[in-house]
């Protein structure tokens, strides 16, 4: 039975660690080790311990040669999941409810995102595109970003880039495009209520009464 690739290493230490006994009982007693140290060459040119040579490859212990973020980014960019949608009325449904958490999301992303914020939002997307319901609408618009890669430098840059997705999907349906300057009034983000309450709670630098609006 073969030895655990785990425990190679240690027992070719505990070899070499015991050469130096050897060479000294030839040296007292005259005796051949020649064929020890043909032993221990062949031990060590063998397979097993030919992919250990050096410390770094114990890395390939670990099984698969894909960990960590290298795996994490095939799954996020991998095929499209979902089967074909043949329901022409969910298929309509899905898609009004899919650009309205997509336009919202866009209108309420960060002005200044940080770079974590904006690897997020490209995840998000790529993974929308493995996994959205209708799988030859997920293929569309997976084909869409890998042309048009996800922009993320701010809040109005994100909601333009989705808006232009949008359009490009209607354009391919036939359907009426959207002017994107006015997208705000279209999809009601809940961003009016957010300015009204940071407007409520803004308080005198100074004082700390509350500011009053005229």
């Amino acid at each position: 039975m073969p030895l655990p690739r785990l425990a190679l290493p240690f027992i070719y230490a505990a070899v070499m660690l015991l050469l130096p006994t050897l060479y000294l009982l030839h040296r007292s007693h005259g005796q051949d080790v020649g064929d020890t140290l043909d032993m221990l060459g062949s031990l060590r040119d063998s397979s097993a311990f030919g992919s250990l040579r050096h410390p770094s490859q114990l890395a390939d212990l670990a099984g698969s040669p894909m960990h960590g973020l290298e795996a994490q980014h095939a799954s996020v960019k991998g095929p499209v999941i979902m089967p074909k949608l043949g329901n022409a009325t969910v298929k309509a449904e899905l898609g009004r409810a899919a650009w309205k958490v997509l336009h919202t999301m866009g209108q309420r992303f960060p002005d200044k995102p940080t770079t974590d914020e904006k690897e997020a939002f490209k995840a998000f997307l790529w993974l929308f595109s493995r996994l959205y319901p209708c799988g030859e609408c997920a293929q569309h618009f997976h084909e869409l970003l890998v042309q048009y890669p996800p922009q993320t430098a701010s809040k109005s840059v994100v909601s333009i880039y989705l808006c232009s997705m949008h359009n490009k999907v209607n354009e391919s349906l036939d359907k009426p495009l959207f002017d994107c300057s006015k997208l705000e009034g279209l999809y009601d983000c809940g961003c009016g209520d957010d300015k009204h309450e940071r407007e409520s709670e803004a308080k005198d630098a100074v004082t700390g009464a509350p500011l009053v609006h005229g």
